[in-house]
């Protein structure tokens, strides 16, 4: 879903750098009231923890390790952010995607996935596949700024935000069991859950800007919603530092963590993930 999208944004960097080359801003000017745009493609090495419980038609599975599925094995992966700002406001776009597949595991012990039983030394092969995207509106709180007088001076800038937006979470899982002794007919083998999440959240923000070359940004926030037998809590923690060697390139490298607690269905049936998405990341800023 956003997996091509941000992948093709990667690819974009090369051409848009060439254009803000042509366009430098004034470094000693001063900033006026206009919109900024930030565009900020990053490739991500990220791995997925935690435990997972699979639907199952028949008795109620216990939680699986992702580990003992071969699935918490970090990847390549794209992530990004838009980030639309003017004055004290700004309007930010962030998302990522993961995906991995035919994981092949050995089961050291009996167990059960969804509805699918295994014995010990079974084959168990995996998918999963998760993609995130947030959407949010911020406030600058506190801003505060020191300036040289003379042209080409030192400059600081610090802020301090709040903000607020809505969180979309999608998540899909499959296993298969390839038994080392046919299965009886009837028995289960597969099991499989396809699972949408949206929720608000809410955070902050601190930003510090030197010389308008280096930049360090450390962002926070805690989502949730529940409604029946479905729910979904997060948090979030963001940290990058940015070099730019013009005003409108720079090169960011940073760490991005979520904490999720999804659940859906009760009894048998239900869905359940407690576990993370983290891992560092490193890329582009361009600024317009």
């Amino acid at each position: 879903m956003l997996k091509p999208t941000l992948t093709c944004a990667c690819i974009g960097v090369l051409a848009a750098t060439a254009q803000a080359q042509e366009k430098l801003p004034d470094e000693t000017a001063p900033r006026g009231p206009g919109w900024t745009i930030r565009f900020e493609p990053s490739i991500y090495f990220v791995g997925p923890s935690g435990k997972v419980r699979l639907p199952s038609t028949t008795t109620k599975a216990n939680r699986t390790e992702l580990g003992d599925l071969n699935l918490d094995s970090p990847r390549l992966e794209p992530y990004g952010r838009i980030i639309v700002a003017r004055d004290r406001w700004r309007v930010a776009l962030a998302g990522l995607a993961f995906s991995t597949s035919d994981r092949g595991a050995t089961a050291l012990a009996a167990g059960q996935i969804g509805g699918a039983p295994f014995a010990t030394g079974d084959g168990l092969v995996s998918d999963l596949s998760y993609e995130s995207m947030n959407l949010d509106v911020s406030y600058r709180l506190y801003r505060h700024l020191e300036e040289g007088v003379e042209p080409g001076a030192g400059r600081f800038e610090a802020g301090v935000d709040v903000l607020g937006g809505v969180r979309f979470h999608h998540a899909n899982f499959d296993a298969r069991v390839n038994p080392v002794i046919a299965a009886a007919p009837g028995v289960p083998t597969s099991a499989g859950a396809d699972e949408l999440f949206a929720e608000p959240y809410v955070g902050g923000r601190i930003e510090l800007d030197i010389a308008r070359t280096f930049g360090l940004d450390v962002e926070s926030s805690i989502g949730g919603f529940s409604t029946g037998d479905r729910s979904s809590v997060t948090f979030t923690i963001d940290a990058g530092f940015v070099y730019r060697p013009i005003p409108a390139l720079g090169v960011r490298i940073g760490y991005h963590m979520e904490v999720l607690d999804l659940s859906s269905g009760s009894g048998a049936a239900e869905f359940e993930w407690r576990g993370s998405m983290a891992g560092l990341y490193w890329g582009a800023q361009l600024i317009f």
